[in-house]
């Protein structure tokens, strides 16, 4: 990897997290996009915001940080079009997914936003990064008691539920394939909507059985 995506420099903590989860920011001279993320001594370190030279990404509070990060992925390309969208995202990549949904705010405007996301679906087998919190909105199909949701995708009346591997109160109790189950069954995505998911081999495999023989819309980013 090139010198050029390399960032270099000490870390500071933004904000403490649930999770035992920090948020830090450090200075970048790279243009940093949804898609990407910083990698050190084989750990990745999700990247949720960029902006003014800055990144700022998720890391354990306990685990030291090292002063130089390699930038990894590549950015997320979404058509300009009216195609649904269903986001997914498992574990460690709920911070780029969250990052995306700020950009396409930013670069579509909130009423377009709304049209474009059929649903959005998180998932930890840990606790949130975040404090989960009920949703306003219904969404077809849910399994009873699912109900949360994150307060910024609430503020932008996105549609979104969480799956939870540790109990979390108002979460699907599971993994993210196994909501995708419980909500779609025998029955494969309607061909009109793209797949833009982040996460593990299964979550990959969970995808492919959903869209059938449907295997042009989707966009997966291997990231665990």
């Amino acid at each position: 990897m090139s010198t050029e995506q390399t960032l270099s420099g000490l870390a500071r903590l933004v904000e403490e997290l649930p999770g035992r989860q920090g948020l830090f920011s450090i200075n970048t001279e790279q243009v940093i996009a949804p898609g990407q993320w910083l990698e050190s001594e084989g750990i990745k370190y999700p990247i949720f915001h960029y902006k003014n030279e800055q990144a700022q990404f998720l890391a354990p509070l306990k685990h030291p940080l090292p002063n130089r990060f390699q930038l990894a992925g590549q950015p997320i390309e979404l058509p300009d079009d009216d195609t649904k969208i269903l986001l997914l995202a498992e574990n460690q990549a709920i911070p780029l997914v969250l990052f995306l949904i700020i950009q396409l705010q930013q670069l579509w405007g909130k009423k377009k936003l709304q049209q474009r996301m059929s649903k959005i679906l998180l998932a930890s087998k840990n606790e949130f990064p975040f404090f989960p919190v009920p949703s306003r909105f219904m969404i077809p199909r849910m399994p009873v008691g699912t109900i949360a949701s994150t307060q910024l995708l609430e503020d932008l009346a996105l549609p979104a539920r969480l799956a939870s591997g540790s109990g979390a109160a108002g979460c699907f109790d599971g993994s993210l394939s196994s909501l995708l189950e419980e909500i779609y069954g025998n029955d494969y995505l309607e061909s009109n909507t793209l797949v833009v998911a982040i996460g593990t081999n299964q979550l990959s495999e969970s995808i492919k059985k959903l869209l059938g023989k449907n295997t042009t819309k989707q966009l997966f980013i291997h990231f665990e």
